[in-house]
């Protein structure tokens, strides 16, 4: 069993959002295609906002809320992203929403696993902006690929 703070869960998540719009934003600047470069760049922005949101939930949480220990066990955030490239704008979609499925996954764990209400709606709360941003990144990507 892992034990580890709500605090910790919220900076895991934000340092995550965070590397994943470097990520992006490195590789787009070396992406040929306009399309797939246009996504990255998409991608990075996106990433950094979701960053500053999950920031923002550690900066006014109520202090019992991020200093809650949890205990379970919890799901790895992947650490590496291969986005080559041969790539197609497809494959760059599937590798950004296997990377959403990560992000739900732990604040699923969190609800499931949490015991304090307030804990439960913080995490209630990141699943919903992570889900709607998803729904709406979803659309946007739609519309580009259109393009």
């Amino acid at each position: 069993m892992n034990f580890e703070t709500m605090r910790d869960v919220l900076q895991r998540a934000e340092n995550f959002h965070r590397d994943l719009s470097a990520y992006f934003e490195r590789r787009g600047t070396h992406e040929k295609q306009e399309k797939i470069k246009m996504l990255l760049d998409y991608l990075a922005r996106h990433q950094s906002n979701l960053a500053q949101a999950v920031k923002a939930f550690s900066e006014h949480g109520q202090p019992q809320v991020l200093n809650t220990w949890l205990q379970y066990t919890t799901p790895e955030l992947p650490r590496e992203c291969a986005i080559s490239a041969q790539m197609t704008f497809d494959e760059v979609i599937d590798i950004a929403l296997a990377f959403d499925d990560s992000l739900l996954d732990l604040y699923r764990t969190v609800l499931r696993e949490a015991d304090i209400p307030a804990v439960r709606e913080v995490a209630e709360s990141l699943l919903a902006m992570e889900s709607e941003e998803r729904r709406r990144r979803t659309r946007s990507i739609e519309e580009l690929q259109d393009m």
